[in-house]
């Protein structure tokens, strides 16, 4: 799951707190990118699940990482999600392999990012979902 700003979050968020998505997959990534550390509000919220009666036995199957654009912040990661993709960055902080294989992205924020993060994904060999062919990649403009 790779978003930007509140709205960007917010479905994922919704998907989170569903019981039956961390008894269906295995692992779990979220990536929040924001311009700068104190619009990263919904940390707690997101290590809040951990306690969630239905969701923390699971919960270890979660990795996310905070990305800060604009500003060098602890615990967060600097650059854009489509240069983190390109470049790797992100799929080491996720301690992930990104395979077409065994990876889905879900893309929501503000167009900018969709669209840039998007090719980004393109030009890593993803493809995007159909009804009739299947794909890595679902998007959204939060905007």
């Amino acid at each position: 799951m790779l978003c930007t700003g509140c709205s960007g979050i917010a479905p994922f968020l919704s998907i989170l707190e569903q019981p039956e998505i961390w008894q269906r997959f295995d692992r779990l990534a979220l990536a929040h990118s924001v311009s700068y550390g104190n619009e990263l509000i919904f940390n707690d919220r997101i290590a809040a699940l951990a306690e969630h009666p239905l969701i923390e036995e699971h919960f270890h199957k979660l990795h996310f990482v905070p990305v800060v654009t604009r500003e060098t912040t602890d615990g967060a990661l600097g650059k854009r999600l489509p240069e983190l993709l390109k470049n790797g960055e992100l799929a080491t902080a996720l301690d992930m392999k990104f395979t077409p294989a065994d990876t889905r992205f879900m893309i929501c924020g503000n167009p900018a990012m969709v669209k840039d993060t998007f090719q980004a994904l393109l030009d890593m060999g993803f493809a995007m979902h159909r009804n009739r062919i299947p794909g890595q990649i679902m998007m959204e403009n939060g905007f």
